[in-house]
């Protein structure tokens, strides 16, 4: 990959090429300011989106030293969740302390721990939705409104100041009681000491796991790539949901869309398995009592 920087001196080169065998990283002629910096899977959604756009030079390592010792002072690093949800994201305490003293702006998923902080277990959401709490996405993702985070897990954190928080709350798109009554879990926040922006659960996958709304996602991008590189022009991201209309906004409906609208929606009750058997009923009614059960636990508020 060409890039634009000036060639280091050939002790500092050979030093690089010695570090990069040992690491086994790729070795990188040089890199363009404005580089991203990944670790993750190659098939991870926001690197895939992110490397098909010409605009950001971006290049992905396996591993999280490996991403960190190769970016350059002040450059931008993720580090995403692998082996979400079953694993959480482990990043040694000397890869932060590199971090740190490169002054690098990092990143990071579902962390196994955090320095100055401490990480509680991996959960599931049950009944909690993802909030907004802060105004710093901009119109598509006000304060208080929801964003689907489909079958969320999270790592238990705390901050003072969450950006994105899941919580249980009444409202279809949202929080229209606010947080007052409710415990809050933080799901995106700065660390209070580090540069170092925290994703309690994979916000990665967002076209996997079918995150909605588009729109709410794409401020969420927007917001992180922005803290990333702090002075860079806003960049939102685009992909093509998996799950989305038929028909655009604007677009004139042919003469059957009501009657085909109506065919789909009566086929999604079967495919769906809407129609129980004896053996679905009574399933569907045990996993209904294990929710109540959750509810009434001490601590929980009820749905």
């Amino acid at each position: 990959m060409n890039r634009d920087q000036p060639k280091a001196p050939s002790q500092v080169r050979a030093g690089l090429l010695a570090s990069s065998l040992l690491l086994g990283m790729p070795l990188l002629a040089s890199t363009s300011p404005g580089t991203l910096f990944f670790s993750c899977r190659p098939d991870n959604d926001l690197f895939r989106v992110i490397s098909a756009r010409k605009e950001i030079q971006c290049v992905r390592f396996d591993l999280p030293r490996e991403a960190v010792h190769a970016a350059p002072a002040g450059a931008g690093v993720l580090v995403l969740a692998d082996g979400y949800p079953a694993t959480t994201t482990t990043v040694e305490p000397a890869v932060f302390d590199e971090a740190a003293a490169k002054q690098l702006r990092l990143f990071i998923e579902y962390p196994a721990a955090l320095p100055d902080l401490v990480a509680g277990t991996a959960r599931r959401t049950s009944l909690e939705n993802v909030v907004a709490t802060s105004g710093v996405f901009g119109p598509n993702l006000q304060e208080m409104q929801l964003l689907a985070v489909h079958d969320c897990h999270f790592v238990e954190l705390t901050s003072d100041r969450p950006l994105l928080v899941a919580a249980k709350v009444a409202g279809f798109d949202r929080a229209v009681y606010g947080l007052a009554d409710t415990k809050a879990y933080p799901i995106l926040f700065a660390h209070p000491t580090r540069d170092v922006l925290v994703s309690t659960t994979k916000l990665s996958q967002f076209i996997t796991a079918r995150y909605a709304p588009k729109d709410a996602m794409q401020a969420v991008w927007a917001y992180v790539l922005g803290w990333l590189q702090p002075g860079s022009a806003t960049r939102v991201l685009d992909w093509t949901p998996t799950v989305r209309p038929t028909f655009g906004r604007d677009e004139a409906l042919p003469v059957a869309a009501a009657r085909q609208a109506l065919i789909r929606g009566i086929d999604w009750h079967t495919k769906a398995r809407m129609l129980l058997s004896e053996a679905g009923a009574q399933e569907y009614k045990r996993l209904f009592a294990e929710k109540e059960d959750q509810s009434r636990q001490p601590g929980r508020s009820g749905p």
